[in-house]
């Protein structure tokens, strides 16, 4: 999925650069931003450094199934001093000092200052045998461990598709609510207009210019606060890409993906269960837990390993002679305080909490699908009547105006039905957004807001 992200990403920023350098406006599309924060976001970074730390330990404990090899070179200059042992009377010393010189300093002692050099090579190798599941069991719970890592980064990339999806949606509607702000401010400007004409032609007060003047300065304030919406909203949808894009751009509607049909609840559970990431990784914990506890439970039992050893030693290089030795140990621990006992017990504890995760898990993932199908269902059943305001707003609207061109109505018609509108407008824009997060975030509850985007 990666590498195809990376070549959307290119696909779509190729054109888009071609189009700053026209001058044009650049339009950032939602796979653009998609991928873009699949490569550049760093907390997927991030989960992918813990990925690859994982599988380096996946390496280190296959090392215990290798032998271990030693090689040592040593060298020390040291005196051969040694004391007279204590079970040699003085009449045996005193034979003894008949015999050779050199016999007699080994058996009566010998203190001198005179040091000779010691040299020794010897390479050692280690192998174990048989451990009763320690080596097994630690491997397999970096394997394990590993895995998990990998579920963790999809499940990093899904949560980092879902909020690009949620905040270049929100900077689709603070552009619409930006176009909503400043066409209410022209309508407002042509209110205000159209009260200078009729204060200049004597059919209305002054308080009517006063009463547009009102309405064009709140219009103003509403043209700010929408444009500084979709600058924050910008810098968010950047920040979570993890890349600042360059220059003023907009975002365009993308193809509607098609959002799964929810019938069966405990069905779209078990189907969520197979595809969410989250579930997967605390499944692997619990594989890499219990393979731990296997090598955990390996300490009430001896481990039995081969050995061997070859080395050189001597005073002079040229004189050193060679020992080797073969064998074979079997090391049993068979008392160590309970360490062994409460270490199992404690992973059987972890075990027993990662199992209760997976059931949490699942509990509040049937509570995230029903709630999102609500949400879905509750947003898509609004877009009627939202339409149906508007219309009817902008009829009031347009009906309101011709009233007060023709003398009939007056400027406080005009503006309650001005403030109707453009409260309609902003409602469709905020439930069109609502629809599209809801559709998101179901699809989301189902692991799929990751799948390709199809027209529904």
């Amino acid at each position: 999925m990666c590498r195809v992200a990376v070549v959307s990403a290119v696909l779509c920023v190729c054109p888009a650069m071609a189009a700053i350098a026209a001058g044009a406006e650049r339009v950032l599309t939602l796979d653009e931003a998609v991928s873009t924060a699949l490569t550049a976001n760093p907390q997927i970074a991030s989960a992918r450094d813990t990925r690859s730390a994982a599988t380096f330990k996946v390496q280190q404990a296959r090392a215990g199934y290798l032998p271990s090899v030693a090689a040592v070179v040593g060298y020390k200059r040291a005196t051969a001093n040694s004391p007279a042992p204590p079970y040699i009377s003085s009449s045996g010393a005193s034979a003894a000092a008949s015999a050779s010189s050199s016999l007699s300093s080994l058996v009566v002692g010998r203190e001198e200052t005179t040091s000779y050099d010691n040299w020794s090579a010897s390479v050692s190798l280690n192998q174990t045998i048989y451990d009763f599941g320690r080596t097994g069991g630690a491997h397999d719970a970096a394997a394990a461990s590993e895995q998990a890592a990998a579920a963790d980064i999809r499940s990093v990339e899904e949560h980092v598709a879902f909020s690009v999806i949620q905040a270049y949606f929100g900077v689709l509607a603070a552009q619409e609510s930006v176009k909503a702000a400043r066409e209410t401010r022209r309508q407002m400007e042509k209110h205000l207009e159209l009260a200078h004409a009729q204060v200049a032609a004597g059919v209305r007060t002054r308080i009517d210019v006063a009463r547009a003047q009102s309405d064009v300065a709140s219009a103003n304030l509403a043209v700010l606060r929408a444009e500084n919406a979709l600058k924050n909203g910008r810098l968010s949808l950047e920040s979570i890409m993890g890349s600042r894009t360059r220059g003023d751009y907009t975002v365009e509607r993308p193809a509607a993906a098609a959002a799964p049909a929810i019938g069966d609840v405990e069905q779209a559970v078990k189907e969520a269960l197979e595809r969410r990431p989250e579930h997967r990784s605390l499944v692997e914990k619990v594989r890499s837990l219990e393979a731990a506890l296997r090598a955990v439970r390996s300490g009430y039992y001896p481990s039995i390993a081969a050995n061997g050893n070859l080395g050189y030693s001597g005073y002079e290089l040229d004189g050193m002679v060679y020992n080797w030795v073969l064998g074979a140990t079997a090391t049993w621990n068979f008392f160590n305080g309970f360490a062994t006992q409460n270490a199992a017990e404690e992973t059987r504890a972890n075990i027993s909490a990662a199992q209760s995760a997976i059931r949490t898990l699942e509990i509040a993932l049937r509570q995230e699908i029903e709630s999102a199908n609500l949400a879905l269902g509750e947003a898509r059943e609004r877009m009627t009547p939202a339409q149906a305001l508007l219309a009817s707003a902008k009829e009031t609207l347009e009906l309101a105006e011709a009233r007060y061109a023709a003398g009939a109505g007056n400027i406080v018609e005009i503006s309650d039905a001005q403030a109707v509108y453009t409260q309609a407008r902003y409602g469709l824009i905020q439930t069109e957004f609502d629809i599209e997060v809801a559709r998101a975030r179901l699809l989301k509850a189902v692991g799929r807001v990751s799948e390709g985007r199809r027209t529904e």
